[in-house]
């Protein structure tokens, strides 16, 4: 019966493996406007989702949960994978964040550098792009 739950288990928490870049427009810090990213309008969009109330990546923070990061992934305009919440680890460090997915950015992931600081193995940006393993997480884990 354990076997089972093991197994049952690692099927369902399959990891990808990817690598992430950085790129300062997607920091926590930064105010970047919805309709500059993929997931603005459209029925997928944060605009159309929060009735054009929430118009930058400051106010979609008031949404999330502590310690949530924004990133770009696979999420063309209109796409389902607009909002999704990821856990990403890094592979050289073991260290997991949680992201939301705002852009488009194809095969890898876009993160702020503070993301990317914090899965780094040197915690700066000087690598420029790292190994990650990510899992699709519940929108609870990321949102409020």
């Amino acid at each position: 019966m354990q076997l089972l739950a093991i197994l049952t288990s690692l099927f369902v928490a399959t990891a990808t493996a990817s690598q992430l870049k950085w790129d300062p427009h997607y920091d926590s810090s930064y105010s970047l406007p919805l309709d500059t990213v993929s997931c603005s309008d459209g029925q997928a969009g944060f605009l159309t989702k929060y009735q054009g109330q929430i118009q930058n990546t400051q106010q979609l923070r008031t949404k999330l949960n502590p310690n949530i990061y924004f990133a770009a992934a696979d999420a063309l305009w209109n796409s389902p994978n607009c909002g999704k919440c990821w856990k990403i680890v890094g592979t050289q460090t073991g260290v997991t964040a949680y992201f939301v997915v705002i852009d488009n950015a194809v095969p890898d992931i876009v993160g702020g550098s503070d993301l990317f600081q914090q899965l780094a193995p040197d915690g700066n940006t000087g690598l420029g792009i790292i190994e990650v393993y990510v899992y699709e997480e519940p929108d609870s884990t990321c949102f409020k």
